[in-house]
């Protein structure tokens, strides 16, 4: 038999068996890409500057391989060995990493005079360690939704720690995804969704709780504040000043079961204010959240005297 007498439907058949598939062309194109890659890396690992950069790092001259005016590039287009990696030593990345904090701080609900804060003006104590450990661990208390219980006199930095906490929060990954991602702090180089926080007065809280009953949330404050994976409640003893004022104990029982939904649901909640654990114990409305902290919350109490200085005439 002779390729003539070869039926033309099995020639095509062959033919086409014999044809590289798209994908195999594909998988080609993609192996001479990568082939193409890998050679241009290598070029470029044996130029002078490239190795003149790895031992610049080596030798971690970082005033040298990072000016202040670092662009993640060397003057010849040769990239840094730190660009994009998320490497602390590299000063654009922290740069950035600042600046995504800052606005998080902002997004959290934090007023301008506590966007600052500095662990400098914690007052020095037994209570130190206890506040720094909590804020080094603040990633898992979160997920795990223990909170923390601050009490303390005036002027001795209860508001400049929750700020404290926020940016501590805002510095690690807790590997869960926010429901309010508008608070969500998202590092400039990795783009991961951190964990989300507000901040919030107790006046306004209890504003917030009696507008989502009589249905004047407009502006979704009373969702953010029920469901932030943190939320950071300061001068707790305003309520009961609150209470007093509007008449009726109302507004309390209100907070206590805005409390116990979000301890149902194991959010972490950091409570601050002016008042000893006695005082707030004391407090009828609040005893089942208070007894409820006791459980979930890991308790400090600073004693100091204020910290605030007179201003100089």
């Amino acid at each position: 038999m002779t390729t003539d007498d070869v039926p033309e439907s099995i020639k095509r058949a062959v033919d086409a068996a014999a044809t590289p598939t798209l994908m195999e062309r594909l998988q080609q194109r993609l192996s001479e890409q990568r082939a193409a890659r890998e050679a241009e890396q290598r070029a470029l690992e044996a130029t002078e500057e490239y190795q003149r950069m790895l031992a610049l790092v080596a030798a971690e001259d970082w005033d040298t391989l990072c000016p202040d005016n670092c662009t993640c590039s060397c003057t010849t287009g040769v990239v840094c060995a730190l660009a994009g990696k998320g490497d602390r030593r590299c000063r654009r990345y922290m740069a950035q990493r600042r600046a995504a904090l800052d606005q998080f701080v902002v997004r959290c609900g934090f007023p301008p005079r506590y966007q600052s804060a500095s662990w400098d003006r914690v007052p020095q104590g037994d209570w130190s360690e206890a506040l720094r450990d909590y804020a080094r661990n603040i990633g898992r208390h979160t997920a795990e939704g223990t909170g923390l219980l601050l009490l303390g006199g005036v002027g001795v930095g209860k508001s400049n720690i929750l700020c404290l906490l926020a940016r501590a929060l805002g510095s690690v990954s807790i590997g869960t995804e926010p429901q309010h991602a508008d608070t969500a702090y998202r590092d400039p180089e990795d783009l991961q969704i951190w964990a989300s926080a507000r901040y919030v007065f107790v006046p306004r809280l209890i504003d917030s709780i009696y507008n989502d009953a009589f249905h004047r949330d407009n502006d979704g404050a009373y969702a953010g504040h029920r469901n932030t994976q943190l939320l950071l409640v300061d001068d707790i003893d305003r309520a009961v000043e609150y209470t007093a004022n509007e008449g009726g104990s109302k507004p309390l029982a209100r907070l206590d079961a805005f409390f116990e939904e979000r301890y149902a649901d194991h959010l972490a909640t950091v409570i601050v204010g002016n008042i000893t654990a006695a005082e707030l114990s004391q407090v009828h409305e609040l005893q089942r959240s208070v007894d409820r902290w006791r459980e979930c919350m890991v308790a400090v109490e600073i004693n100091a005297s204020s910290q605030r200085v007179a201003l100089q005439q």
